[in-house]
């Protein structure tokens, strides 16, 4: 299984961010970060989880034998949202969740995606690099 840990952060909320996001494949690590220009911290733990997508559709030989890719995010609103147990009433959200779910898609895997704690989330710290 691929565990993505995704995390997103803004400075200022709204203001400029980053997208971060740790792919982990048994002890194997890839780690990024793109810079967002203006975004909440809600846009920004979406666009970590689209970004992180899109890695993997361009990455394909990280999943090519994997059947499950397990997402971990430290919001809470994301994972519920993504998981169709919240209801998503900001329209920017709504575009945000449609794309992840037409991402996940593409990879024709089964994509989970799960609430753990910003401790636990490995893509956290990659705030904090220069």
């Amino acid at each position: 299984m691929i565990i993505i840990y995704t995390d997103g952060a803004s400075s200022g909320n709204p203001g400029p961010g980053w997208a971060m996001w740790v792919v982990q494949k048994d002890k194997k690590l890839h780690r990024e970060r793109v810079k967002l220009e203006y975004c909440t911290n809600n846009e920004a733990e979406y666009l970590s989880v689209l970004h992180a997508l899109k890695w993997l559709i361009t990455n394909h030989l990280w999943h090519r034998n994997e059947k499950n890719i397990l997402f971990k995010l430290d919001s809470l609103l994301v994972v519920k949202q993504l998981n169709g147990e919240w209801k998503l009433k900001d329209e920017r959200m709504r575009t945000y969740a449609g794309e992840a779910h037409t991402l996940a898609a593409r990879l024709e895997k089964k994509v989970t995606f799960t609430y753990i704690p910003r401790e636990g989330n490995l893509a956290d710290e990659l705030k904090y690099e220069v």
